[in-house]
């Protein structure tokens, strides 16, 4: 049996070239809103107002 064909065609790109150009606003915008999510990520460390599980934590330290 012979070998298939790829069924998508190779797609060369230059290195030196951006794959993507976007206007100088645009990229400013989509960069101050990634530091944003970023540094909201970093202070807010998840919720701490959840309940925590005794019964895992009795197990946890029986295990001990």
């Amino acid at each position: 049996m012979g070998r298939r064909p790829p069924k998508q065609l190779p797609m060369p790109f230059d290195r030196n070239l951006p794959a993507l150009y976007l206007p100088a606003d645009q990229t400013q915008q989509i960069v101050e809103a990634l530091a944003e999510l970023l540094l909201a990520a970093v202070r807010d460390p998840g919720p701490q107002d959840t309940p925590r599980d005794e019964e895992a934590d009795d197990a946890r330290e029986d295990h001990r």
